[in-house]
């Protein structure tokens, strides 16, 4: 066993940790500064939990230090247990309805363009919320969500895009399916379930991603700019000659269609069969434009959309792109029933610095589809 000189009373510091990570500048400078100044820092194994690792008793600490190769024994006047930052159970943000990352803590707009933003306009996030931070960092996101707290506050009057919701009450039935699958609780229950019932969009909250009026069976809502006319329109015009030769691609705005616009600019090569159709959001895809498409003799259908992980998603519109997966499934389902192959009806994540991944994922289906309807079928390259 290798033993470690008590060392100066109350002047000697020895961190025993598990392992020990800096991720910037400044925090490297910290860490040599400790190192300089007589910290002493220790790898206990970190297979076994700290309470087992670690064996504190009579005044000493023993432990299997991996750097030294063998058993440490330090004398100790004082121990103190520092654990690691683990995000917060709050229900807040359960109520607020706001993103988390794959560590569990808050999950801001961008990293680079909204750090202190969330995906939900007039909710800003700071400090550890968001994730481990020192000093100095918290203290800069607290004073960028603070400013663009007070831009807000400060107007008159708040400016949005004309891309909210529309409802229109002639058709509503009220069956209130819309108010459920709202990410942002922007629609309100009017009178109760059924025919009496009615519901009312508030255009400050709404974000315009579509996800009411593809849930609408009745047609009782539709977004301005992508409307179901619109896009049927779109689907029809890019079917009209050769279609079993064409593969349409339906893309969100934030990501699979800017990483589509990425692979041009990078002069990726993919079948020129392609026809992409966009939307502010995946969740906006009906089950009507999939038909319309095999209706009119597509050869294959791409759904794209923000990436979607079983622990996290980079959608725009606060996980709204889990309801793409669940109606995608349905979809699959309901289409090999009538005849569909599957090869031909696909879903794809792509995120918008994936221009070579949607390149390539073009190349997959129109490969899986050639073969499915044969290789006569001349696609264009």
């Amino acid at each position: 066993m290798c033993g470690i000189s008590p060392g100066p009373p109350g002047k000697t510091v020895r961190v025993v940790a598990k392992d020990i990570r800096t991720y910037s500048r400044q925090a490297e400078e910290l860490y040599e500064k400790a190192m300089q100044a007589g910290v002493m820092f220790f790898h206990y194994d970190s297979d076994k939990p700290p309470q087992e690792a670690i064996r504190f008793q009579d005044n000493y600490i023993d432990f299997f230090d991996h750097y030294l190769g063998s058993e440490v024994r330090i004398p100790s006047d004082l121990l103190v247990l520092v654990v690691g930052l683990l995000p917060a159970d709050d229900d807040l943000a359960e109520q607020l309805k706001l993103a988390h990352s794959e560590d569990g803590f808050l999950m801001e707009l961008h990293p680079k363009l909204g750090p202190a933003e969330t995906a939900t306009q007039g909710i800003f996030i700071a400090g550890a919320s968001q994730g481990a931070k020192d000093v100095r960092e918290s203290m800069a996101q607290a004073l960028a969500a603070a400013g663009k707290a007070g831009a807000l506050l400060a107007r008159g009057s708040i400016e949005k895009e004309p891309l909210t919701a529309q409802v229109n009450l002639d058709l509503c039935i009220g069956c209130m399916r819309c108010v459920k699958v709202c990410p942002y609780h922007a629609i309100e229950q009017i009178g109760p379930v059924g025919k009496d019932g009615t519901v009312r969009i508030q255009e400050a909250a709404c974000m315009g991603c579509g996800t009411c009026a593809a849930e609408c069976n009745f047609d009782a809502i539709d977004m301005p700019y992508f409307t179901k006319s619109q896009i049927l329109a779109q689907i029809d015009a890019a079917l009209v000659e050769y279609p079993g030769e064409k593969c349409l691609v339906f893309t969100c705005n934030w990501c699979s269609y800017a990483g589509a616009d990425l692979a041009g600019i990078e002069k990726r090569q993919y079948p020129a069969s392609a026809r992409i159709i966009r939307t502010m959001c995946s969740a906006r895809f009906e089950e009507d434009f999939i038909a319309r498409a095999f209706e009119k003799g597509a050869g294959a259908v791409l759904i794209t959309g923000c990436r979607l992980t079983e622990t996290g998603s980079d959608c725009h519109y606060n996980f709204a792109n889990k309801l793409t997966w669940k109606r995608f499934e349905h979809w699959q389902r309901k289409f090999r029933r009538k005849g569909i192959d599957p090869e031909r009806l696909q879903l794809r994540w792509i995120s918008a610095a994936e221009g070579k991944e949607f390149a390539s994922e073009m190349d997959e289906i129109v490969r899986r589809y050639k073969a499915e309807v044969g290789e006569n079928i001349h696609v264009p390259v």
